[in-house]
């Protein structure tokens, strides 16, 4: 069974208990999603509940186990997720002017396998931390996004000897007038790739996405190789 829900929601709230597919900012400290062609699916089963008031604030949070592959990780997430939206609070008409944050927690216990010694390679907490806050503007044709992220000490893939902790900085601006647009992006990461489980392996032991500087389509061989990102 590939994906399993049960959802109520009227105009303020909404609560799903089931699986859960979701995404936090650019993805960079959690991304559930699926991908059947691929064979991919990291959702989250457990809980999720939502809180709107009005087109002010938005506010989420979730909890549960993360797939991996055909099973799940010995791992728990939890997370919350808030949307300001500032222009409608202020009354700004000409302009969208948002605030958002983010905090996600993975919680794994170090002692499932006693011929691994975590503390060895520098990590004693079996909670990983995450936390990112963001800033969206739009005026007219000019686009501005900025997101900065810090990610706690943590294996941060599995050829990694010591733990150590990450942070990105993620930069978008675009203008566009007419017929004529153009865009930028700056991103720098710096030890961001964040595993499922410590004791998984394999490309989908991923629990963020870590956006690329390329095109992106829809089916993602058909950009394979530059669409690789270092996760150190």
């Amino acid at each position: 069974l590939s994906s399993k829900y049960i959802q109520w929601q009227d105009h303020n709230y909404s609560v799903r208990v089931g699986d859960i597919f979701d995404q936090f900012g650019s993805g960079l400290i959690f991304r559930s999603f699926e991908d059947r062609q691929l064979g991919f699916n990291n959702s989250i089963e457990g809980v999720q509940g939502i809180y709107r008031f009005g087109d002010y604030v938005e506010v989420k949070g979730m909890y549960g186990r993360p797939r991996l592959y055909t099973d799940y990780a010995d791992s728990w997430v939890r997370g919350a997720d808030l949307h300001i939206s500032l222009n409608d609070i202020f009354g700004w008409n000409a302009a969208q002017f948002s605030a958002e944050g983010s905090y996600v927690n993975r919680y794994e216990s170090l002692d499932k396998d006693q011929t691994i010694d975590f503390a060895s390679r520098g990590l004693t907490s079996p909670n990983l931390n995450m936390y990112s806050g963001r800033l969206n503007f739009d005026w007219k044709g000019l686009s501005l996004k900025g997101e900065y992220v810090y990610k706690g000490k943590d294996i941060y893939s599995t050829v990694a000897d010591v733990a150590a902790a990450g942070n990105a900085i993620l930069v978008e601006a675009g203008y566009n007038y007419g017929p004529f647009s153009i865009s930028g992006s700056f991103r720098r990461l710096d030890r961001m790739g964040t595993m499922l489980s410590l004791y998984g392996s394999g490309t989908g032991n991923v629990l963020n996405y870590l956006p690329s500087l390329t095109r992106q389509y829809t089916y993602l061989l058909a950009n394979l190789e530059p669409y690789i990102v270092n996760t150190d």
